[in-house]
């Protein structure tokens, strides 16, 4: 998977703020998306979200990137 698709993925799990959710969201496993969500936050050397059995946040530094990605994402649609 790509970093773009990488970033997408976190996307979604911050918007449905767990990773079962935006798994039923995208049609694919949630270990899947909690493994590109990993190898996102090692591509970027900083943990973007915290997670629990029961609970998925943002850290400090997620919720900025967050911000930024969608900001970025969304200037990427437009042009298209």
């Amino acid at each position: 998977m790509d970093h773009l698709s990488r970033v997408d993925v976190f996307l979604e799990v911050v918007r449905h703020e767990s990773f079962s959710g935006a798994a039923r969201q995208l049609g694919v496993q949630g270990p899947a998306l909690s493994r590109q969500v990993r190898a996102l936050e090692e591509d970027l050397g900083v943990r973007l979200l915290n997670r629990t059995t029961r609970q998925v946040s943002l850290t400090e530094e997620g919720a900025i990137y967050a911000e930024k990605a969608r900001q970025a994402l969304g200037d990427l649609k437009e042009a298209e």
